[in-house]
């Protein structure tokens, strides 16, 4: 039987304009760890911002999962990559007086 991943990423408006460097991303860990084609992998991502960083979010999923099944050598490798390393980044909030986080509403003169 061979082993399957998916992953549901929020589509863009461009369907799956830059699908190739997402599923890059997803394999990341599977391929640094030679697991690509022994493990199973179904991840199902909503929220965020976007495409990218959904992505990136399956790749930090699927490494924290594959940490405790490799051996030493392969979690130092993974901890020098940045594959156990949570993206700090979070969205700005709106503030009031303004159309978003930085965007000021239209200026009118008259």
């Amino acid at each position: 039987m061979k082993p399957v991943i998916k992953a549901s990423i929020r589509k863009s408006k461009e369907e799956n304009a830059n699908h190739e460097q997402t599923m890059t991303t997803v394999l990341f860990p599977l391929l640094m760890s030679g697991m690509l084609n022994k493990v199973d992998i179904e991840a199902e991502v909503w929220g965020s911002v976007g495409q990218s960083k959904q992505a990136i979010a399956v790749r930090y999923g699927i490494a924290r999962g594959l940490f405790h099944f490799v051996d030493e050598e392969t979690k130092q490798n993974m901890r020098i990559a940045g594959l156990l390393t949570k993206d700090p980044r979070n969205a700005e909030r709106k503030k009031p007086g303004q159309e978003g986080a930085r965007r000021k509403f239209t200026w009118k003169k008259r």
